[in-house]
């Protein structure tokens, strides 16, 4: 199931933020390094806007991590807050 755009800017949003705490630096020093103003980062750090391919491109070199794996960790972060499915929720009538 592909998760609706609201879902997926969360997640991403949750990613940036643990990835850029991982490494140490503050939002207005990633947002300096990757020309985005800082009231930008933060809406997209919290999943309130979305973003061009550019703008996740260069997101992910300051982070230090590839485009791949900040996609994947976003990909993951919403499975990891899905509702699980009960063994009676099979889908079918």
């Amino acid at each position: 199931m592909i998760a609706p755009d609201t879902e997926w800017n969360r997640a991403l949003g949750r990613v940036i933020r643990r990835e850029r705490e991982i490494i140490g630096i503050r939002q207005s020093d990633l947002s300096q390094e990757i020309g985005l103003g800082i009231n930008s980062l933060g809406r997209l750090e919290r999943g309130e806007n979305s973003c061009y391919i550019h703008t996740l491109r260069a997101v992910a070199e300051g982070l230090q991590i590839s485009i791949i794996d900040l996609i994947s960790a976003t990909d993951r972060e919403i499975e990891r807050h899905r509702p699980r499915r009960t063994a009676n929720s099979t889908g079918s009538d």
